[in-house]
């Protein structure tokens, strides 16, 4: 196992982790605390500011992985793929994710943008809040989540992938 191999790795696993972090820190900070404690408006504003900064997180390792796969095109050991069809789909499957994990950056911006609260992230302001386009937050919403299912089951039928790879 090389140094390299090892980078890429830790960069996957990383990213791996904050995603599923971010997911579930999201549902428990929105759905189980009480808003009560300090109230709607900051409850929200803190549990979006930390989605958005572990979704800032999960965007650097993964253009730090794919700058890394660039540079160092053979820091993985696989074995070799015979079957055309089969790179292919490899091939479609990991350029999926990578535009999966775009398209929810994307829409989760387009989201901060147009959120009815007062939202600002490292001092960049993104919304006023107030009344808002409402049916346009619900429409970006809707996407985003589209965009996270298509992520669940592509991280399924990479990890099967994986795990049939490696029999």
């Amino acid at each position: 196992m090389n140094k390299s191999y090892l980078v890429d790795r830790l960069l996957h696993w990383a990213g791996a982790f904050l995603v599923i972090i971010m997911v579930l820190n999201m549902n428990a900070q929105i759905h189980i605390t009480d808003y009560r404690l300090k109230g709607q408006i900051l409850h929200r504003q803190e549990a979006v500011s930390n989605h958005a900064l572990l979704a800032m997180i999960v965007l650097m390792l993964v253009l730090s992985r794919l700058a890394f796969n660039y540079f160092f095109p053979n820091s993985k050991v696989r074995k070799p793929i015979e079957n055309p069809t089969h790179a292919r789909f490899i091939a479609s499957v990991r350029i999926g994710l990578v535009l999966t994990l775009f398209g929810l950056v994307t829409t989760g911006f387009l989201m901060a943008a147009n959120i009815d609260i007062p939202f600002n992230l490292f001092g960049i302001h993104f919304s006023e809040g107030g009344e808002k386009n409402l049916s346009s937050y619900s429409d970006i919403q809707s996407l985003h989540h589209t965009f996270m299912t298509t992520l669940w089951w592509l991280i399924g039928i990479h990890v099967i992938g994986a795990l049939y790879a490696n029999k």
